[in-house]
């Protein structure tokens, strides 16, 4: 997502809807605790807040997700182009 539309962006888009769905979960939970019964009902949006929480956590270059968890270490094998526009030296762009 971040190869497309910027990785400022995202990381800005992520941070604000985190901050959101995070002040979201501690409503939920300050009402699931005063709620005298079926406290059930609270469980479907706290899930749904957790599911958010944990996409704006997660996202990474999408090579990575396709090639597993060793693929992270070297983004310039998986296609990740973010430390080629950094301008590092072609000998660190390993790292």
């Amino acid at each position: 997502m971040s190869d497309k539309i910027g990785g400022a962006r995202v990381t800005h888009y992520h941070t604000v809807l985190m901050t959101a769905v995070t002040i979201g979960l501690g409503v939920i939970v300050k009402y699931a605790r005063e709620a005298e019964e079926n406290r059930i009902r609270y469980f479907a949006p706290f899930m749904a807040c957790f599911m958010v929480l944990f996409y704006c956590t997660g996202e990474r270059c999408d090579h990575n997700r396709r090639r597993g968890l060793a693929a992270h270490h070297n983004p310039v094998a998986t296609g990740c182009r973010r430390r080629q526009r950094l301008h590092l030296p072609a000998d660190r762009r390993h790292l």
